[in-house]
């Protein structure tokens, strides 16, 4: 009687983070944009730059929702304790 062998599994590839592709996607803007429109250096990058920031912020945005999530006051508002952030993962503010 034959011994049985394990079927050999495919491994899963890594899956690329979908904000290497955004990245990606402003750098090839970039190159594009000094290659073939002769745009300067300098202004491709600082433009690359804002959108960079831009779409930082609503990343960060992503991590927590809307300021207003927990149904609770706003911040800042009054009657707002330092405790009130206090379980707040990642975020911008």
């Amino acid at each position: 009687m034959e011994q049985m062998k394990p079927i050999p599994q495919a491994q899963p590839r890594p899956r690329i983070p979908r904000a290497l592709w955004v990245v990606l996607a402003i750098a090839a803007a970039a190159i594009v944009a000094v290659v073939v429109f002769e745009v300067a250096a300098g202004t491709a990058a600082s433009y690359a730059l804002l959108g960079l920031m831009g779409l930082s912020h609503l990343f960060m945005h992503g991590s927590h929702g809307s300021h207003t999530a927990n149904n609770g006051p706003t911040a800042g508002a009054p009657g707002d304790d330092a405790d009130a952030h206090a379980g707040h993962s990642g975020g911008c503010h």
